[in-house]
């Protein structure tokens, strides 16, 4: 075979000349790759490098993402081949780290603290380094390493609640609010007929509250979607006792303005916190004007409602 074949394979007007050079390189950055154990010294401490294949420039430019001061212009890397030991060598003093540590507390970062910490407390989050003359912690208000997170709902049910079981629910309202009387409903989805209902748990109602007798075997069995109430003639804003009642998370609503342009506020509470929920997020083919419309519902939901006056059994 023609010693020429071997360069067959070459593109361009690469020559002979060109792939020395790229060999000579190649050999170089190879040189470059320490094959032992290596122990970066720097702020006072040791950070050993696991990963043998990674330059000193490699390692530089981790350590820059930390400590900034350690810019490509600035920074020189000293290596001992015999040690193993690294030594970035800057113009200028400054202080950080290399490895980041994340801990839910204090007492975790203590039994393994790296250069650089981030430590959850109560208001947020806290960065803590630690040089020979002392510890410093600076409160962190971005966190780039950790995602980009939002409060929001996200359901996981492929369908939203149909908007006319919305509409029953708030006729059925409208029944109770003509005498001032609060009322609550309550929506599920059924995961085997792949539905959602709506179901009138017993109550006792005032003009001011509803108290529900929570159906323990139905929440077992379904998916409870939402719990609406009624403000009747009041607007629909969540109450003090509202705020008590809906602690647990899932989705609330509370329908309001009766006699006049009915309104649906809705929130979402997780874990006692509450923000509020566009509800067509919730409906399907929510539009505010649709609350307006009649529609008829089982007459057996009333017959679910007890009416107290001051502590005493009116009516049912």
């Amino acid at each position: 075979m023609s010693d020429l074949g071997l360069f067959e394979g070459l593109k361009g007007e690469e020559s002979l000349g060109d792939l020395q050079k790229k060999e000579e390189k190649e050999n170089k950055e190879k040189k470059e790759k320490v094959d032992k154990t290596r122990i970066v010294c720097y702020a006072g401490h040791k950070i050993y490098i696991e990963d043998r294949t990674l330059s000193l420039e490699d390692i530089r430019k981790q350590l820059e993402k930390d400590f900034p001061e350690l810019t490509k212009k600035r920074t020189t890397m000293e290596y001992d081949e015999k040690t193993g030991i690294i030594v970035p060598v800057i113009k200028a003093k400054k202080n950080g780290g290399y490895f980041k540590g994340y801990y839910t507390s204090l007492e975790e970062m203590a039994k393994a603290p790296r250069p650089v910490n981030i430590v959850m407390g109560r208001d947020g989050l806290y960065e803590i380094r630690e040089t020979p003359f002392g510890v410093f912690c600076v409160k962190k208000e971005k966190v780039d390493e950790l995602n980009v997170i939002k409060e929001q709902f996200l359901p996981k049910i492929p369908t939203k609640i149909p908007m006319h079981l919305l509409q029953q629910a708030v006729t059925f309202f409208e029944r109770w609010a003509s005498m001032k009387l609060e009322a609550e409903a309550q929506f599920f989805w059924d995961d085997e007929k792949r539905q959602y209902f709506v179901y009138i748990p017993e109550q006792k109602v005032t003009s001011y509250s509803v108290e529900i007798q929570r159906n323990l075997e139905l929440e077992e069995r379904f998916v409870l979607a939402a719990e609406i109430h009624s403000h009747h003639f009041m607007p629909p804003i969540f109450s003090s006792t509202d705020n008590m009642e809906e602690k647990r998370t899932g989705i609330y609503g509370v329908v309001g303005n009766f006699g006049n342009k009915r309104e649906l506020e809705m929130r979402y509470s997780c874990g006692g916190e509450y923000r509020p929920l566009d509800p067509r997020i919730v409906f399907q083919d929510f539009k505010r004007d649709k609350l307006d419309v009649f529609a008829p519902y089982p007459r057996e939901w009333d017959r679910k409602i007890t009416v107290l006056e001051r502590g005493n059994c009116l009516c049912r």
